[in-house]
């Protein structure tokens, strides 16, 4: 029976190109590998160039434009305001307007540099990109975030320490006494000073 190239019956040669090279002293294989590595290298030396070294990234975190995306419209003694989005669906203007918030016009700040939004009915309004400075009697808004983010959840904590008083009253030992298991809820839901929202 005749030997096939492998010299050995009913085998036939299965090596690839690259097997060939490499075993005949072919150096292909690895000047295909080095360029392959050396471009890798230029890449990771690419992306190293590009972040911020710790110095830059400390000032950049310090500068106006990390911190602040929409621009600081000038005070309006007794007014609120704040920018809003036209295309919010959770947070829509209309609901906005309901509680009391009423747009900015231009003519109230003359001289005020923001974006100007190219849409019909915000012509005479300040606006940035899809945004629309919008303003609230002052006396308004703290009312709002005082019932926001200080009445209800002194409500919240009232709620939990009765949880707690009621977890703990059922609390006993192995010989059935009443055991003061519970710290620390005691003073939550307690009436405290409201502050001042800015």
């Amino acid at each position: 029976m005749a030997n096939n190239a492998t010299g050995l019956p009913g085998k036939t040669q299965n090596k690839s190109n690259s097997e060939d090279d490499r075993l005949t002293g072919d150096n292909r294989y690895e000047r295909d590998m080095s360029s392959r590595e050396d471009g890798e290298d230029s890449h990771r030396n690419q992306d190293a160039s590009s972040i911020l070294s710790p110095q830059e990234l400390r000032r950049a975190l310090r500068s106006d434009w990390m911190q602040q995306i929409l621009p600081n419209a000038p005070d309006m003694p007794g007014w609120h305001t704040c920018w809003l989005s036209t295309n919010s669906r959770t947070d829509s203007i209309q609901n906005r307007e309901r509680m009391g918030y009423t747009p900015v016009k231009k003519s109230e700040m003359a001289g005020f540099d923001a974006q100007s939004m190219r849409s019909a009915g915000f012509d005479d309004l300040v606006t940035c990109n899809e945004m629309v400075l919008y303003k609230i009697p002052a006396n308004t808004y703290q009312l709002m975030m005082s019932t926001l983010h200080h009445d209800m959840p002194i409500e919240a904590e009232a709620s939990i320490r009765a949880n707690a008083m009621r977890y703990e009253a059922m609390l006993k030992d192995e010989h059935g006494k009443k055991v003061n298991a519970l710290e620390g809820y005691e003073d939550l839901g307690r009436p405290r000073r409201a502050p001042t929202f800015v």
